[in-house]
């Protein structure tokens, strides 16, 4: 009775080292699909309203703002902008919608191929007190060394706990595309910032203010972004790139800005050629995120080996030389 309570107090510690470490984001318990399902809907009640010739009212336009970041501020500056100038907003809205539903589709994918590595990390949490339950009763002799076997099952349990931690970080960094933590939110930013650029454009405003007035609003939001974005069209930033997420990042911003570039020299509209950047973006993120859960399952075998096994092994050896040991003396 004694051991089984324990088993229950080593479980739930477990499962409350998993959900309270703040190392992760947690974004795997998150419902992110719920939220961008909102935002959907909310852009395509909007769309429809428009393409049926109807003005929708100010509460639908006000109901942007309440999204959650970074959807509302920008999703609400972009159509604002749009409207104080009397251009179309159906493209900005149809992209947007589009991005939404892109990225709902993704975070539901990711969440089924992550279910594996999910369910190795919760099993490996309660396997060492299972084993040492069962060894406990199997194993004649025990019962003369409990706490020196308590403790001996508690290292084994804290070794487990740091293998399941282990994967469930796999689990996390396979689900943003092996970004790291301080870049998670600059997938969503370069989107939608790319798209607020269009909208400026297509209200008038010249390209290089539009990227001015970008990259201030990412300097006071994000300025490990901004620094990556670059404050001139004329010039990349040299940044020092650590994986090869970060890369598919920076060739979309690089893309957008030799768009620019060439505008500004050939005299020529560049709304096309940064559309077809933010669509190859979303496409080059889409592969990512697919190759590196893909790899999830092979790289899921390192802290197995390297944690859990041991954590067994080591219950395993300490239990038959106590029992040996009982008996024998």
């Amino acid at each position: 009775m004694i051991l089984w309570t324990l088993f229950f107090i080593c479980l739930g510690t477990g499962l409350w080292i998993f959900f309270q470490n703040s190392s992760l984001s947690l974004s795997l318990f998150k419902n992110k699909t719920q939220v961008l399902a909102e935002a959907a809907f909310r852009l395509r009640e909007l769309e429809e309203m428009l393409q049926s010739g109807l003005l929708p009212e100010v509460q639908k336009w006000e109901k942007l703002k309440f999204l959650d970041p970074p959807w509302g501020d920008l999703i609400s500056e972009s159509i604002q902008s749009l409207r104080s100038q009397g251009a179309e907003l159906l493209p900005t809205l149809k992209r947007f919608r589009e991005l939404a539903q892109e990225l709902k589709s993704l975070a539901m994918d990711v969440k089924a191929k992550q279910a594996q590595a999910m369910a190795q990390a919760l099993v490996s949490a309660g396997l060492v007190p299972v084993f040492s339950i069962a060894l406990y009763l199997m194993l004649p002799g025990l019962e003369t060394s409990f706490r020196i076997w308590l403790g001996v099952t508690g290292g084994a349990f804290f070794i487990s706990v740091l293998g399941a931690t282990w994967l469930f970080a796999l689990a996390e960094q396979a689900c943003w595309g092996g970004l790291p933590i301080y870049a998670r939110s600059w997938v969503l930013h370069i989107f939608c910032f790319g798209e607020r650029f269009l909208s400026m454009l297509r209200a008038g405003s010249p390209a290089d203010l539009s990227w001015s007035k970008n990259y201030e609003a990412l300097l006071s939001e994000s300025p490990e972004l901004a620094e990556f974005w670059g404050a001139s069209i004329w010039k990349d930033p040299e940044a020092y790139l650590s994986s090869t997420s970060l890369q598919v990042l920076k060739n979309s911003v690089t893309s957008i800005r030799k768009s620019v570039q060439l505008s500004l020299l050939e005299g020529r509209p560049c709304t096309d050629r940064i559309e077809a950047a933010l669509y190859s973006l979303r496409l080059e993120w889409k592969s990512q995120v697919e190759r590196e859960t893909g790899f999830l399952a092979t790289r899921s075998l390192k802290p197995l080996f390297l944690c859990i096994a041991p954590a067994l092994l080591g219950l395993l050896v300490v239990g038959l030389w106590l029992s040996w040991e009982s008996v024998i003396f």
